[in-house]
């Protein structure tokens, strides 16, 4: 029989990138960097040397994946939490919400006087009616008739989990789950989009025939769907509760190259 190949599906902030605050608090604290760590970034080539594929499996739009990263030969990327999928180079799935259900969302994201943050493929926007800009973006607009909504289109809507409260109440959200991956933010996706389906996609239809193994890498609860399918679900060290509950291995956390250790240890590389 053929050499069994492996498939391995990696998150990236926390896993593939550190997070954290530099002295070992993971907690709601954003990505310290956007560059995986040379043995890391070693580690991905030797796995696609040996004849494996990696996959990146993340919530990140394309538009925010650094150039390190998008330089390693993975297979495919996964991104905005399974609304956006490449492929060898290719875009082979493209889910994002619908541009009047986009703008009603954010005319009572407005009037609730809260703050959120729209990723798409191509770039992040900053909504908020005060002018204060509490996330990020190089966009930011105080209305929901704005051009760049119709210029664009976002796959992902994200705010402050201190503001959640403010939305519940607004019927635009109540059809959305509100998905925390355990950091500053809250997000959600079109109806349908989720990590696991994406991963399912991947493999029915892209992998291909022939013995394999899958694995998948991941630290927050944004990644259990992704875990959810895989033959071996491994957390990282900094990993949540509900993440390394559900794990046949940890690994070493990101400020130790938990990838490199992992592949490493099942003998991928």
């Amino acid at each position: 029989m053929a050499e069994e190949r492996a498939v391995v599906f990696i998150d990236v902030d926390g896993t593939l990138v550190p997070i954290g605050d530099g002295t070992g608090d993971y907690g709601r604290t954003y990505a310290l960097s956007n560059v995986p760590t040379p043995r890391v970034a070693d580690a991905i080539r030797r796995l696609d040397a040996a004849g494996h594929m990696a996959v990146v499996c993340s919530a990140r739009p394309w538009c925010t994946m650094h150039e390190s990263v998008r330089e390693l030969p993975f297979a495919g990327f996964i991104t905005l939490s399974g609304g956006w999928v490449s492929w060898r180079g290719e875009v082979v799935h493209e889910h994002l919400f619908d541009k009047d259900e986009l703008r009603e969302m954010l005319r009572q994201t407005l009037a609730a006087g809260a703050h959120v943050g729209l990723e798409g493929p191509n770039t992040r926007v900053m909504v908020a009616a005060d002018g204060t800009n509490p996330l990020w973006g190089v966009h930011q607009i105080a209305s929901a008739d704005a051009p760049i909504l119709e210029e664009e289109g976002f796959g992902q809507v994200i705010g402050l989990v201190d503001e959640l409260d403010l939305l519940k109440g607004c019927p635009a959200f109540a059809p959305y789950e509100l998905r925390d991956p355990g950091g500053l933010n809250w997000n959600i996706n079109p109806l349908g989009n989720s990590k696991g389906a994406a991963v399912r996609m991947i493999l029915d239809e892209l992998v291909g025939e022939g013995p394999r193994r899958v694995f998948g890498i991941g630290d927050s609860g944004g990644d259990t769907s992704m875990l959810e399918l895989v033959d071996v679900p491994i957390a990282m060290g900094n990993a949540s509760e509900d993440v390394l509950a559900m794990a046949a291995y940890v690994t070493d956390d990101v400020d130790h190259d938990g990838v490199a250790s992992a592949l490493e240890h099942f003998g991928l590389i």
